[in-house]
């Protein structure tokens, strides 16, 4: 994308008010106000390296589908399937570890 900075950009919270219904706003509270600059890289912290690997992978999966090479698409398609494979057994393994620390 070619956007190009602009300094009002930072002030979205006044458009939004406007936008947001009062009862979005119970839930929306903190889209309205200044960037939280202590939630760079949280997501780091609270995903596994599988859970990166696959939003990252995702991201490939869908850049790759627009691709007009048929082994683009077929990557894409083997990422997917695979995914599909891992997804049960690593969800298991997930709410056991996460139950185990909650003890």
């Amino acid at each position: 994308m070619e956007i190009t900075f602009e300094r009002r950009m930072l002030n979205f919270g006044a458009a939004s008010e406007k936008l947001v219904s009062q009862e979005e706003m119970q839930w929306k509270g903190e889209t309205l106000g200044p960037l939280l600059t202590n939630n760079a890289n949280k997501w780091m912290a609270q995903l596994t390296p599988f859970e990166i690997v696959v939003c990252e992978g995702v991201n490939s999966v869908e850049s790759s589908a627009q691709s007009v090479s048929l082994a683009n698409r077929c990557k894409g398609a083997f990422f997917v399937l695979a995914l599909q494979l891992i997804a049960p057994a690593y969800n298991l393994m997930r709410r056991y570890t996460y139950r185990k620390f909650q003890s």
